[in-house]
């Protein structure tokens, strides 16, 4: 069989290799210097397959990470939901994060010598002051109705 391809490819014109059982043919168009396309290539399915086949692998992987950040909060009826990995599991990772800093990149003690005490004093006080005024005119109200009542 090998030596009826060689043969035939060989009156047609086309360089011929015959490795173990398999005949490799690169056919040059009759003096065009033309090589001619392999008939795998010329029907469309195989072709068409790796396209496919990344299509469908930059899809599935797509979903993967939009489902790894989202949804946020649980989404579904128990137990039938879902709830992505990274807002589950945030105070557990955030708990790895610090304990990484903490003991690999920045000791406790330089966080302390970069701080700014009169910043930090300003940044504390704020808060209250800004409540200060609400919750006094409450105790007040309150304190009103609770002397008015034990008389």
């Amino acid at each position: 069989m090998t030596e009826q391809l060689v043969r035939d490819a060989e009156s047609r014109g086309q360089r011929v290799k015959v490795v173990g059982r398999t005949v490799a043919m690169s056919e040059l168009a009759r003096g065009s210097g033309r090589r001619a396309i392999p008939p795998l290539c010329r029907d469309p399915r195989f072709v068409s397959s790796p396209i496919l086949a990344a299509a469908i692998g930059y899809v599935t992987k797509l979903v993967a990470v939009r489902m790894m950040f989202r949804p946020l909060e649980y989404v579904g009826c128990r137990p039938f939901g879902w709830r992505g990995v990274v807002p589950r599991r945030a105070a557990r990772m955030a708990g790895i994060a610090v304990d990484m800093m903490t003991t690999q990149l920045i000791s406790p003690a330089d966080v302390v010598r970069r701080l700014d005490p009169v910043r930090i004093a300003r940044q504390i006080a704020e808060p209250p002051r800004s409540v200060a005024g609400e919750l006094t005119e409450e105790w007040c109200r309150w304190s009103r109705g609770f002397c008015s009542a034990s008389r």
